[in-house]
C-alpha cells in the first residue's frame, strides 16, 4: 500500500471516531483516545514500521513520524520515477537489436513508472515503439 492512500484511509477513520485533533494537533482529550488513533495508524502502516511507531509517546508523534519517513521514501520514488520518464524520452533503437529486445526494454520501463506510481498512457508507449522500430 502506497503512503498516499494509506494516509487517507488513516485520515477518514480517525475523522470519523473524531480522533483527528488528536494525531494533527496533538490534542489529547484523554490516554484513550490517543491510543485509539495510534492503533488506526499502526493498523495501515507495513510490518516493518510497527515496532517503532508504536513505540512513541503519542499518536501526533507516530503520525509525524510516519511523515517524516515516507517524505524521504517519496522523493526516492519521484527522483527515480524522473530518471525512467527520460530513460523513456530518450529510448532509441539499438544498432544489431532484435524488435523483442526493443520492446522488453520499453516494456522494462514502462513497468518501473507504473511500479512507482507515475504510469504512461498505451497510446504513448506505442507512439513511441512505432517511432523507434525501423
Amino acid at each position: 500500500m502506497n503512503y498516499t492512500k494509506s494516509a487517507l484511509i488513516m485520515r477518514v477513520r480517525q475523522q470519523a471516531q473524531g480522533l483527528l485533533e488528536v494525531v494533527e494537533h496533538g490534542a489529547v482529550i484523554d490516554y484513550h483516545d490517543d491510543r485509539e488513533a495510534l492503533g488506526i495508524i499502526l493498523q495501515a502502516v507495513p510490518p516493518e514500521m510497527l515496532r517503532s511507531l508504536a513505540a512513541k509517546d503519542s499518536a501526533k508523534e507516530a503520525w509525524d513520524a510516519l511523515k517524516t519517513l515516507r517524505m524521504g521514501s517519496e522523493r526516492v520514488c519521484e527522483d527515480r520515477a524522473q530518471t525512467h520518464r527520460l530513460d523513456f524520452e530518450n529510448l532509441q533503437f539499438k544498432d544489431e537489436e532484435r524488435m523483442e529486445e526493443f520492446a522488453l526494454r520499453l516494456t522494462s520501463i514502462v513497468n518501473d513508472l507504473e511500479a512507482l506510481g507515475d504510469g504512461i498512457t498505451e497510446r504513448k508507449v506505442v507512439r513511441k515503439f512505432l517511432c523507434c522500430v525501423p
